[in-house]
């Protein structure tokens, strides 16, 4: 156990090494090389043939790992909310604790002071590599133990504090983010302070609201948008028929927890949902989301086993 333990420590001083997430057609061109190979060595293929698949694969791979890589992934994390955006000028974490996916340079989102949205972003912040942290109304140090913790921890590694309101536009390259909240004047309740945004990206549009109550969601007007982040984990306080007829989505995120104690997501908003025709994907039920945008094609972690598609084992659900 101890020679285990040691071994562990040793290789935990090297430098994290990684690896990203390999296409399907990366994967294609691995399998299409052994197959080549074998043929070969039963002597159904001449070696030059044989490298000559291999190749063609380097090259096609390769060419692709070019091409500018954009993509939401709206991460599992139980009864919790936490949102990566990576763009080719930026990487956005909107809530949350992250892992190591590669992230070098980040900016952090804090939407509001609720631990189900922060708790996990002093580690994010001592792990380094942020450059900014913005957040909506800041408040009084000694007012909230676990958001002076997070001031805390930007003013140790020295990031920078950005406060934004409605109606303020920030551009990443190729991206901009539009802010729809918090109002100018600060409100009592972290949830109607919460930062809410719409992410423009390829010609489509993403909204992320983080807990904004529906009286906020009334006092919205952001146009149409592909992809609804729901609000509060569906609770019935939030995603509401005005924001719907508003935004006309044609997906919903909804980020919860299996099995939580608060009844997440609201039968409620999921009957609105399918009233208003949206395609609903959920953290608790698919796992990672993940949403490619260039493309606008949609991957999950767990699909329903009897179709690959999103959705409760045994029910057949429509591919988007």
């Amino acid at each position: 156990a101890w020679l285990l333990l040691e071994t562990a420590r040793l290789f935990a001083l090297a430098p994290i090494l990684e690896w990203g997430q390999i296409s399907l057609l990366g994967v294609t061109a691995y399998y299409a090389s052994l197959l080549a190979l074998l043929l070969m060595l039963n002597g159904y293929l001449r070696p030059v043939l044989a490298l000559l698949v291999p190749l063609a694969g380097v090259l096609v791979t390769g060419g692709l790992a070019r091409v500018p890589q954009a993509k939401i992934v709206y991460l599992d994390v139980g009864q919790g909310d936490s949102t990566l955006i990576r763009v080719p000028d930026a990487d956005i974490l909107v809530d949350g604790a992250l892992r190591s996916l590669g992230v070098k340079n980040l900016i952090v989102i804090a939407t509001h002071a609720d631990a189900d949205h922060v708790e996990g972003l002093e580690a994010v912040l001592d792990r380094g590599g942020v450059s900014a942290l913005i957040l909506g109304h800041d408040k009084p140090m000694g007012e909230d133990a676990l958001w002076d913790k997070i001031k805390a921890a930007a003013i140790r590694n020295r990031v920078p504090l950005r406060e934004v309101r409605r109606g303020e536009v920030w551009k990443f390259g190729s991206a901009t983010l539009r802010f729809t909240g918090p109002r100018q004047d600060t409100l009592l309740e972290d949830n109607f302070n919460s930062v809410a945004f719409a992410l423009e990206y390829a010609g489509r549009r993403y909204l992320l609201l983080g807990d904004t109550p529906e009286e906020l969601e009334a006092e919205m007007n952001p146009g149409a948008v592909n992809i609804l982040k729901s609000a509060h984990h569906g609770s019935r306080f939030s995603t509401s028929e005005i924001l719907l007829r508003r935004t006309r989505p044609q997906i919903a995120v909804i980020s919860s927890g299996a099995s939580n104690t608060y009844g997440h997501p609201s039968r409620t908003v999921l009957q609105r949902l399918e009233r208003f025709r949206v395609k609903i994907y959920r953290t608790d039920r698919e796992g990672a989301i993940t949403v490619d945008l260039n493309t606008g094609g949609i991957s999950v972690v767990n699909p329903n086993p009897a179709t690959g598609l999103p959705g409760p084992p045994g029910k057949t659900r429509s591919s988007q």
